[in-house]
């Protein structure tokens, strides 16, 4: 069978267990999941690399998400969309009604295939991709926690992350260093340090409505995009 990379009813349709199965007879380990998302792990190149498969199949963007999948796996493996999908269909023959058992129990959600940053190379903007990604929300603010190593390293981070923030949104409207306890505001945005850990809080745009909107995604308009990736992917040489 060859997909048409663009069927979204066929991508819906192929469960997450195949998916896991398939991540895991290729070497990905899985590292933890909230029920919702399964977070894989594997080393590639002496990069680190993370995928998050989706576990409900009812979520609205599911096909989008499985197909960012299928793109990501063809740059890794360097083998078409298609010949993986294929795969993965026939390891859904072969594990049908079986589930992910999670090491860990954690409280994130999703977060495409990257290769990771060590906690001295992050930077704000990491930081902020990140917990929108995960969507981890506290007291009306999605929150990103980064422990360091001590609390030499944390000063630096925090200090690096609020002159970030300044070249970003400007002055503060709040900068205050009171007994250790050290944060940068704006509006919408809050860097804070103590002891060894760092938090960026961000008060979401709220554009949900739109985005959980059916009508949004008719006529699959990220399509085309996707046929991008895929067409640049073909001229990469094979590996």
């Amino acid at each position: 069978m060859k997909l048409n990379i663009a069927d979204t009813k066929a991508l819906s349709e192929l469960p997450p267990n195949a998916v896991t199965a398939y991540l895991r007879s290729h070497g990905w380990t899985l590292l933890r999941d909230d029920s919702e998302i399964g977070v894989f792990h594997k080393v590639i190149d002496g990069e680190d690399m993370e995928c998050d498969v989706p576990l409900r199949q009812t979520f609205r963007d599911y096909s989008r998400r499985i197909r960012e999948i299928l793109v990501n796996l063809s740059l890794i493996e360097g083998r078409s969309q298609y010949d993986i999908y294929e795969d993965l269909l026939r390891t859904n023959q072969d594990v049908a009604g079986t589930s992910i058992d999670a090491p860990e129990r954690g409280r994130s959600t999703t977060r495409s295939m990257w290769k990771a940053r060590s906690r001295e190379e992050v930077t704000l903007l990491d930081v902020l991709i990140d917990g929108f990604e995960k969507n981890e929300s506290f007291t009306g603010f999605h929150c990103r926690e980064l422990p360091m190593p001590d609390e030499d390293a944390a000063h630096r981070k925090f200090t690096a992350f609020s002159d970030e923030g300044r070249r970003w949104k400007g002055t503060p409207i709040r900068a205050q260093d009171d007994a250790g306890r050290r944060i940068v505001s704006w509006e919408d945005l809050e860097i804070r340090q103590v002891g060894r850990g760092v938090m960026v809080r961000v008060r979401p745009p709220g554009f949900s409505s739109w985005w959980h909107d059916e009508r949004t995604w008719e006529g699959d308009p990220m399509g085309p995009m996707f046929d991008w990736l895929e067409a640049e992917q073909q001229l990469l040489p094979s590996q």
